[in-house]
């Protein structure tokens, strides 16, 4: 099997989390789906169309098919797909409900801004977790940054936000992957952070892959980031009342504090994900002490990979708490520097409802 050197920073691929995914039996094939509304884990998936979503989502379930997949890569979802599911996983029942969503942003501006609603109004229900999966694709950032105005209202959600990086490596045989994946591993880091960084949107962690079977693996560690959370409703702007909020008549000193909230914005997203990691760490430590070493989707762990995991989640907070107000402090002296970037916010907001409702809309913004 692959094997990262001694002092990787991936911590997906280290032997403390492969040996715990290896000591963990796989769910059950003969899972039943329950045909009534439950309460428990809720996780909305969202991403662009065609990126993996519905494949991620099967492989939490380890049922093929469940949720419809597009051949070729093609979308395929949509509409909103709700599953609620009764799992049992080495004899440890719980349930889940997992939301399927249309691909957004789309490329095309009159479909992401019509679908941004739709999942706008999904992730604003009491979720656990949404997770934000994203295909390694070069020309990414440059598409996501057009929809910042959009994005960048997910750091009002009040669930943490976990990116799975969905890779597309593909090795020639073992020799190769033993090679390139561990740097593959790291690039897929990196790409996530641009890519979240174009979106103005701050994740709680950034789960990365580098070739298609990781996603298997990857639902393992997004079981892990779920120990600990409760379901969390979320206020997040529709588009009209974003519009509503774009209405700023070119006044600069409206425009620059229009950017400095949405720096507090993020700033409040990291201060949440430092709250959600630091749940995590209580639930763990629970139970480690009451050696409840169950899982959701993961099954049984064994007591001695609880210090681990909890010392990997204590320097999750700490480098969080590094970056917690970085920006903000340099811009708020930098008046134009606020007014330069919320008139490039307006310009691609402006652009993107022309694209919706027409060329005349441009003049009412």
């Amino acid at each position: 099997p692959y094997w990262p050197r001694r002092n990787s920073a991936i911590f997906l691929q280290s032997r403390h989390l492969a040996a715990m995914a290896a000591s963990i039996k796989d769910g059950s094939d003969e899972s039943v789906r329950s045909t009534l509304p439950v309460e428990g884990i809720r996780v909305a998936v969202i991403g662009m169309p065609g990126h993996g979503k519905s494949t991620f989502l099967n492989a939490m379930v380890n049922i093929r098919g469940e949720f419809p997949v597009g051949a070729g890569g093609r979308a395929c979802t949509q509409e909103v797909i709700t599953r609620d599911f009764a799992l049992e996983v080495d004899g440890v029942e719980f349930q889940a409900t997992l939301i399927d969503t249309m691909g957004f942003p789309d490329p095309d501006p009159k479909q992401a801004a019509a679908r941004y609603d739709d999942v706008i109004n999904c992730c604003n229900k009491p979720l656990n977790a949404i997770v934000w999966l994203v295909r390694c694709e070069r020309e990414l950032a440059g598409l996501v940054e057009q929809y910042k105005v959009l994005m960048r209202e997910f750091n009002n959600a009040n669930p943490p936000i976990i990116m799975v990086v969905n890779g597309t490596e593909s090795y020639e045989d073992e020799d190769e992957r033993r090679d390139k994946k561990e740097s593959d591993l790291s690039a897929s880091i990196q790409f996530g952070k641009d890519i979240a960084e174009a979106a103005g949107i701050r994740v709680l962690k950034i789960i990365p892959g580098a070739e298609k079977k990781d996603l298997k693996l990857n639902c393992k560690e997004l079981s892990f980031s779920l120990i600990g959370t409760t379901p969390k409703g979320s206020a997040m702007k529709t588009f009209a009342q974003l519009k509503d909020q774009m209405q700023l008549n070119n006044d600069p000193e409206k425009i620059a504090d229009l950017e400095l909230q949405k720096m507090r914005e993020q700033n409040g997203k990291v201060r949440k994900n430092i709250q959600a990691l630091k749940d995590q760490v209580h639930e763990l430590e629970r139970k480690k002490r009451a050696k409840l070493g169950n899982i959701p989707f993961v099954g049984k762990l064994a007591n001695e990979y609880f210090g681990p995991l909890i010392e990997h989640k204590q320097k999750d907070i700490q480098l969080l708490e590094e970056v917690l107000g970085q920006g903000e402090e340099s811009f708020q002296t930098r008046f134009d520097l606020l007014v330069e970037a919320g008139q490039d916010i307006r310009r691609a907001f402006s652009r993107m409802k022309e694209a919706l409702l027409g060329p005349n809309s441009r003049s009412k913004l």
